[in-house]
C-alpha cells in the first residue's frame, strides 16, 4: 500500500476525476496554473502538447484555465472519497 498522511497534514489535495463524471473542459491537454502570491509576477497558465509548451500571462486567460481547474475539482471525487477509490484499486492488483 502506497503510505499516505494523515487527512489534513498533506500539502497536497488528491481528487480523482473518474471516467463516469463525463467530458470536461481540459480533455485537450494537461496544464498548470502558477501562482506567485504575495509577488509582483503575474499568474501564469502552462499549457502543454505533443509539439512544446505554452505560458499564458493575461489575465483573462489565466482566469480561464481558473475556471476549467475549479469546474474539474468540483467534478471530482472529494479527497477522502478518492483516497477510498485509490486504496481499493491498489489493493485489487496487489
Amino acid at each position: 500500500m502506497i503510505p499516505m498522511p494523515p487527512h489534513g497534514t498533506a500539502r497536497l489535495t488528491v481528487q480523482v476525476l473518474p471516467f463516469s463524471a463525463g467530458m470536461h473542459p481540459a480533455v485537450d491537454g494537461t496544464f498548470m496554473v502558477l501562482g506567485f502570491p504575495g509577488s509582483l509576477d503575474l499568474d501564469v497558465a502552462y499549457l502543454e502538447s505533443q509539439n512544446g509548451a505554452l505560458y499564458l500571462e493575461k489575465k483573462p486567460q489565466v482566469a480561464r484555465y481558473n475556471q476549467v481547474f475549479d469546474h474539474l475539482r468540483a467534478k471530482s471525487l472529494n479527497p477522502d472519497n478518492s483516497r477510498a477509490l485509490i486504496q481499493r484499486r491498489i489493493q485489487e492488483i496487489t
